[in-house]
């Protein structure tokens, strides 16, 4: 299994620019050379930001662990997220925070079997949800791949207090005024800390060991900042 991310996240809108006449331009012009020296002309004034928080109530991420014998899967809960862009709806800056203590486990029905997994879950062995509480993951950059919406993502994650850096492809849509980001993110365990049951750690566990790659599907939803 796998989870995510400090500071961070996701997003990408569609650039939108007026064009003006050459009669427009030279009557901005004339307008500009009366303009009092030391004032504010309309070239000068910064462009207009757009800032996003993401839903928390309609995002969700969903992990899934595997074994020889089998697999596991379940859920975990954000504390919060932001996105800003610039009035070219160029990303500025983005992140992501999870709540690592809100870890469960979907497929284990037994009610004693399911807390002791998932309290193994957050113990040493696994993500120390009492020592590391929260992950993260900040958005560096995303690039537009083609005219489905798909972006390729390029982030910095922080699992247990170790940094990583991640690139995966998200999709982007709008639904109204709200910006949605589907997408998979594969993490391998073992580069934060998480060695329990190895194989690449440690290799006398015959059919006994967990795969140490971790799969988040996630589905991020953020609101318009008004």
């Amino acid at each position: 299994m796998k989870l995510i991310w400090q500071t961070a996240v996701l997003g990408l809108a569609l650039v939108a620019f007026g064009c003006n006449s050459e009669g427009a331009s030279n009557s901005a012009k004339n307008q500009d050379s009366t303009t009092e020296a030391g004032s504010m002309t309309q070239a000068d004034a910064p462009a207009k930001a757009y800032e996003y928080l993401l839903n928390k109530e309609e995002s969700s991420v969903d992990w899934m662990g595997n074994k020889p014998t089998g697999s596991h899967n379940g859920n975990i809960s954000f504390s919060n997220g932001a996105m800003g862009f610039n009035g070219n709806m160029d990303l500025n800056h983005g992140v992501v925070e999870v709540d690592m203590t809100t870890i469960t486990c979907i497929d284990i029905q037994d009610e004693e079997d399911n807390k002791d997994f998932v309290g193994h879950l957050k113990n040493e062995d696994f993500f120390d949800v009492t020592k590391y509480p929260t992950a993260n993951l900040m958005v560096m950059s995303m690039t537009q791949k083609g005219s489905d919406g798909t972006f390729q993502i390029e982030g910095e994650i922080v699992i247990k207090g170790i940094n990583r850096i991640v690139s995966f492809e998200a999709q982007r849509k709008m639904n109204g005024d709200q910006m949605i980001f589907d997408g998979i993110l594969i993490l391998d365990r073992t580069e934060f800390n998480v060695t329990y049951k190895s194989k690449s750690v440690f290799g006398d566990l015959g059919d006994k060991f967990i795969y140490d790659e971790f799969t988040l599907n996630f589905h991020l939803v953020f609101d318009p900042v008004r």
